[in-house]
């Protein structure tokens, strides 16, 4: 084990999750996956969506992995990464 690799400290962001190591020791979302899943709702989705507009695969993709991550620490965006995910739903390859 390399010795740089080594994290230390009383908080410490490790695959986007933010661990607190004092003592209450609770873990939540690192700031950088929280700002990505912000922005992927807000800004890769355009704020006047309506049902029929065409959005990318690749954005629901996206949007599915996040909150699939997520959803370790905030259990309601497992309901959320079925939604995403259920808009792929007979999508082709070619499509993507």
């Amino acid at each position: 084990m390399k010795a740089e690799k080594t994290l230390c400290g009383s908080d410490i962001d490790i695959i986007g999750y933010a661990n607190d190591t004092t003592p209450a020791h609770t873990i939540g979302l690192s700031l950088s996956l929280f700002m990505k899943m912000v922005c992927a709702v807000y800004v890769m989705v355009p704020m006047d969506v309506k049902p029929g507009d065409s959005i990318p695969v690749h954005t629901f993709q996206s949007l599915a992995s996040r909150a699939i991550r997520s959803a370790d620490v905030i259990p309601v965006m497992g309901s959320f990464s079925r939604g995403f995910s259920a808009c792929l739903k007979g999508t082709t390859l070619d499509v993507i």
